[in-house]
């Protein structure tokens, strides 16, 4: 049977719940530390660590060594790595052959896809040419009136290699800070969007068929565009936007999971942002 692979050590509450399915049905996994300090020590699943990485960075030919004596430890037919972080999932997907010679895999679209549904500036085309509503863009950061958002290109700055997040700018001491330290060539620029923001998740499967969906209400998040606190179920899923997402996945071809935020009125929501996993 398929051994999934669980990379500890960076976005936690991933780890522990795909490590709380994966005992709760039974199935075999194992999991690795990133370094001694991993809290996954702390936690009741240490006894499934099987290696522990000597360093924090994804370079391939360290990770390549760490599995190879993974492998040759468990000795199972095949692996999955759990989608655990943003970054971890690039890595895979962009050293995936190298990767499929030790029977290793991620249960992920090609690269190709990830990247254009996951980076904010080609999903938000994406869905301009399917006739979704996004945000108002401004051409340029000094003609975005304020309150409004900068969202990322795409994953990592082309300029550093730094990994990127939104900015939301609310007064002029945040866009001071903002030119202060990041490049305005990385980002473009959108209208601050306000009401109610719904997650609105799709599983499309491979063969194709009527996906699942599901809809949250977000009624607490933290600073910044953090993790979301508190939501309650929704039924924006049942709106007619959400048919049209629907069908922006399924022309592109997509299987797997899929969350894409909103933001509005459930009649009007404007695209936010989408998450693969």
């Amino acid at each position: 049977m398929t051994t999934v692979l669980v990379f500890s050590g960076y976005n936690m509450r991933a780890v522990l719940a795909f490590v709380r399915t994966l005992e709760s049905h039974h199935l075999p996994y194992a999991v690795i530390a990133s370094s001694a300090d991993d809290p996954i020590f702390r936690s009741s699943y240490r006894s499934k660590i099987v290696a522990v990485r000597s360093s924090a960075r994804l370079e391939i030919d360290s990770i390549m060594a760490l599995l190879e004596r993974v492998t040759a430890r468990l000795g199972a037919p095949g692996y999955l790595v759990a989608p655990s972080t943003e970054a971890l999932n690039r890595f895979i997907l962009r050293h995936r052959q190298d990767l499929r010679s030790l029977a290793i895999d991620i249960a992920l679209t090609d690269e190709r896809q990830y990247l254009a549904i996951s980076d904010k500036a080609t999903f938000k085309d994406l869905c301009i040419q399917a006739q979704i509503d996004t945000p108002i863009e401004f051409q340029a950061l000094d003609e975005a009136p304020l309150p409004f958002v900068a969202k990322p290109m795409s994953y990592e700055s082309q300029i550093s290699g730094k990994k990127l997040i939104p900015a939301v700018i609310v007064s002029q001491q945040d866009l001071t800070e903002f030119k202060n330290t990041c490049h305005e060539a990385d980002f473009f620029y959108q209208e601050y969007v306000d009401g109610a923001s719904y997650y609105i998740l799709f599983y499309f499967f491979k063969n194709g068929g009527k996906p699942i969906i599901y809809s949250q209400e977000n009624l607490i998040q933290q600073h910044s565009g953090g993790s979301i606190l508190a939501a309650i179920s929704s039924d924006i899923h049942d709106c007619d936007i959400t048919k049209r997402y629907e069908k922006l996945f399924l022309d592109l071809g997509f299987s797997g999971l899929v969350m894409v935020e909103v933001r509005g009125t459930k009649q009007a929501p404007k695209m936010i942002e989408s998450t693969l996993k």
